[in-house]
C-alpha cells in the first residue's frame, strides 16, 4: 500500500459521497471544504476510508490534516504503524 492508492481511495469516497464532482477535477492540495464537503460530509468521507483501510482513529487527531495530500498521508501513516 502507498499514498496514490490511498489517495485515489480517497478520491473515489469523495466523489460517492459529493456525486456532483468528477473524480478527475479533485487535486491533491484541495480542502474537502473547498469541494462543497461539510462537517458530516467530511465525517462520512473519512469514517469510510478508515473502514476501507480497516483502520481505527479519533477523529479529533485529524484536525492538523489541511489537503486531501495531508489526510491521506496521515491515514497511511496511521495504517503501516497497525501492519
Amino acid at each position: 500500500m502507498n499514498k496514490e492508492y490511498v489517495l485515489e481511495l480517497l478520491k473515489g469516497c469523495i466523489t460517492e459521497t459529493l456525486d456532483d464532482l468528477d473524480i478527475n477535477s479533485i487535486r491533491h492540495d484541495q480542502y474537502l471544504k473547498d469541494l462543497g464537503a461539510n462537517s458530516l460530509d467530511r465525517m462520512d468521507i473519512i469514517l469510510t476510508v478508515m473502514e476501507k483501510l480497516e483502520i481505527k482513529v479519533p477523529l479529533v487527531e485529524m484536525a492538523q490534516t489541511r489537503s486531501i495530500h495531508d489526510l491521506a498521508e496521515f491515514l497511511l501513516q496511521k495504517k503501516v504503524a497497525v501492519q
